[in-house]
């Protein structure tokens, strides 16, 4: 059985998007690649270095409404699990949310689900250029920008104050 229906414009508009940088390339040469295939290939263990930076429009500081996003991913391989390419890729994006939304929310909304939906044209991007690659295609996984939230602790930083935690009851409990 099918429903209609009716859905509702989202109160965070991508008004605009560009690509700042774009770098795609195989990890291992076409003479290596019938052993390596991205298509068969789990994320598990590879580095992202991801750079995320919001801000309101200037003029806009005390009742922000439009904002700029600057989204940086790379994958360099220099450690751990190697992807099948290495890239780095920027894109800007800006975004305008509704006034209905409270002042004090509107950046880390605009920074999680603007950030999500940068994210998916970078998605995108890869998917597209890879292919036509001798790798085949390769499809990032899906990222969750909550850390990002302003006052929030990055994973880093969780798991440093996790660590210094644990110190602090094992010399409790040592002495």
């Amino acid at each position: 059985m099918t429903s209609i229906v009716l859905m509702r414009i989202s109160s965070l508009q991508l008004k605009h998007l560009l690509f700042t940088r774009v770098f795609v390339e195989p990890e291992v040469p076409f003479q290596e690649a019938s052993s390596f295939k991205a298509g068969e290939f789990s994320f598990e263990g590879v580095t992202f270095h991801v750079n995320l930076n919001t801000a309101a429009v200037q003029g806009q500081e005390n009742d922000p409404r439009d904002f700029m996003i600057e989204l940086n991913v790379g994958i360099t391989n220099e450690k751990n699990v190697h992807a099948p390419y290495k890239i780095d890729i920027g894109v800007l994006g800006l975004f305008e949310i509704s006034e209905k939304i409270e002042k004090d929310e509107r950046v880390n909304i605009v920074t999680v689900n603007g950030a999500s939906l940068l994210y998916g044209a970078i998605r995108e991007q890869v998917s597209t250029i890879t292919s036509r690659s001798y790798l085949g295609t390769m499809v990032l996984p899906t990222m969750d920008f909550r850390d990002h939230i302003q006052g929030n602790q990055t994973i880093e930083e969780k798991a440093e104050k996790k660590a210094e935690k644990k110190a602090v009851e094992e010399k409790i409990l040592n002495n």
